[in-house]
């Protein structure tokens, strides 16, 4: 049985160096917003752009896999 605490991640975003508490499974496009974190996004996150593209410094073994959708996108930068 999981409690509420393994379900709950932190991610800080920088340049500001704020740190949130995040849900698992939640993108990291959620989770700022989720927070008051100003983050672009003009797709609303549905992998149609690419202006929420993100460098993951620490922890990427903490994500899900790519999605097709993503990579094609990520090609056209």
């Amino acid at each position: 049985m999981n409690s509420a605490d393994d379900q709950c991640v932190r991610v800080t975003f920088l340049p500001s160096g704020k740190t949130v508490v995040g849900i698992r499974g939640d993108t990291i496009l959620d989770c700022a917003l989720d927070n008051g974190i100003d983050f672009p996004h003009e797709c609303g996150g549905n992998c149609s752009c690419t202006t929420c593209a993100v460098c993951v410094v620490e922890g990427s073994h903490c994500l899900s896999q790519i999605e097709y959708p993503e990579v094609e996108r990520l090609e056209e930068l």
